[in-house]
C-alpha cells in the first residue's frame, strides 16, 4: 500500500506535510488542505483508487511515447512517400509542414 498515491487518489494535489509510511505517520502528518483529511479507513480502502491512479499515470506514459514515435513514423512516411514522388511539401498541410520542419531542426542540434 503507497499511502501517498493513495492521499493523491483521494485528494489530487493535497497539501501536506510528512512521509506517510504506516498509521503512525499518517496521523502524524501536517495536513495544511483545506480539503478534509481522509480517514485512515478511507486510506485502507482506497485500494481501487490507488490502482486506477497508477493504470492512469502509465495509460498516459504509454501514450506519450506513442505519441513521440507515431510523430517520428509520420515524418519517415512522408519523407518515403516524397522520395518517390507521390507527394511534395505542398500536398501537405502548412501546420504539418512547418511542425515537421521545428522537429528535424531541434533533432539536427542533438547531432
Amino acid at each position: 500500500m503507497d499511502i501517498s498515491i493513495r492521499i493523491e487518489a483521494l485528494v489530487p494535489a493535497a497539501d501536506y506535510f510528512g512521509v506517510p509510511s504506516d498509521k503512525a505517520s499518517y496521523d502524524a502528518l501536517t495536513w495544511n488542505d483545506p480539503r478534509q483529511k481522509p480517514t485512515w479507513g478511507e486510506i485502507k480502502s482506497a485500494g481501487a483508487a490507488e490502482k486506477a491512479l497508477l493504470d492512469s499515470l502509465a495509460a498516459r506514459k504509454m501514450l506519450a511515447d506513442t505519441d513521440r514515435d507515431m510523430a517520428r513514423g509520420v515524418e519517415e512516411l512522408i519523407d518515403a512517400l516524397k522520395a518517390k514522388g507521390a507527394i511534395a511539401d505542398a500536398d501537405l498541410p502548412a501546420s504539418l509542414r512547418d511542425k515537421i520542419s521545428q522537429r528535424k531542426a531541434e533533432r539536427a542540434k542533438l547531432r
